[in-house]
């Protein structure tokens, strides 16, 4: 959803997102920014644009007013998990190799997270704080791990998260 609720964006397996007004029930935009499935799409705080995350490793923004995909990047490993921090700075982004990445806004590498024998396989989910100040990782062999921006080692690590855990979401008031 939208910062201010009102629209609601879904990607599929072919690439294709799919924006729709929620309350006049209808579908206002479609456009193909990635080539393969959509792994994550994320709003920026005004609303006026998503990030559109690939298995092909890909990210790319769309301008929502225009209906337009802008800047795009390509990244070393399938993307698995995506979200952009609440100040619109930074895009966090995971895959199938255990490390945990930024970007700028303008999609330039900035910082690899990682931690000796933390991740090996696929993180399922990647996301900000909701002070963007704190990320939470889970990983597919059951452990996790909290960062604080700026910090080298994890804060926290190897809790909250079971093996049989593949998927995560954050309530955004908290």
């Amino acid at each position: 959803f939208s910062p201010n609720a009102r629209f609601l964006a879904v990607g599929n397996r072919r690439g294709e997102v799919a924006v729709f007004d929620v309350e006049a029930a209808r579908e206002v935009q479609s456009l193909r920014p990635v080539k393969s499935r959509v792994t994550g799409i994320a709003f920026s705080s005004d609303g006026s644009m998503i990030l559109v995350a690939g298995e092909d490793k890909q990210i790319a923004e769309v301008d929502l007013l225009g209906g337009a995909v802008g800047r795009s990047v390509r990244t070393e490993k399938k993307i698995r998990s995506m979200d952009l921090s609440p100040d619109g700075r930074l895009v966090l982004w995971a895959g199938d190799d255990g490390a945990v990445r930024l970007l700028s806004s303008r999609l330039m590498p900035q910082e690899e997270l990682s931690s000796s024998n933390l991740f090996k396989k696929r993180v399922f989910f990647a996301a900000f704080g909701i002070e963007g100040s704190e990320i939470f990782v889970a990983a597919e062999e059951g452990r996790s791990a909290f960062w604080a921006l700026g910090e080298g080692d994890p804060v926290r690590q190897n809790e909250l998260v079971r093996e049989s855990y593949v998927a995560a979401g954050r309530d955004a008031e908290i």
